[in-house]
């Protein structure tokens, strides 16, 4: 399942459960900004319980689709699990991976965590 909320032109997905084959990760309809309606598109993925190949494969694919519409893709907050397959896979260098909360003024993307904080998952 998939909230999502749009502060600015900041696009916050708040992905919940499992992103796996047997769930329909494929299947989910990721609430995506319109072209240009959004520069950057942060998933928060603290929500997320598990994750496989097909979870990592739409995750990939919706880095593409994003930076189609000019926007960025931001992962926040992935648990441990989530943060050990994008290791292990080479994918935590792909993906713009958001500093742990508290990192300090000169994190990346001030602005960007902000707002996504400000839109929090329940």
């Amino acid at each position: 399942m998939f909230e999502h909320q749009q502060l600015d032109h900041v696009r916050v997905i708040c992905a919940t459960g499992r992103l796996v084959a047997g769930a329909g990760a494929d299947r989910r309809p990721w609430p995506l900004p319109a072209a240009g309606e959004a520069a950057h598109v942060v998933v928060d993925l603290r929500r997320v319980t598990a994750i496989d190949a097909a979870g990592v494969g739409v995750l990939l694919h919706l880095r593409a689709v994003v930076a189609a519409r000019g926007a960025r893709l931001i992962l926040t907050a992935p648990p441990p699990r989530v943060r050990r397959v994008l290791q292990l896979t080479g994918l935590a260098a792909v993906f713009d991976l958001a500093p742990p909360r508290g990192a300090g003024p000169d994190a990346p993307w001030p602005a960007v965590l902000t707002a996504a904080t400000l839109c929090r998952c329940a």
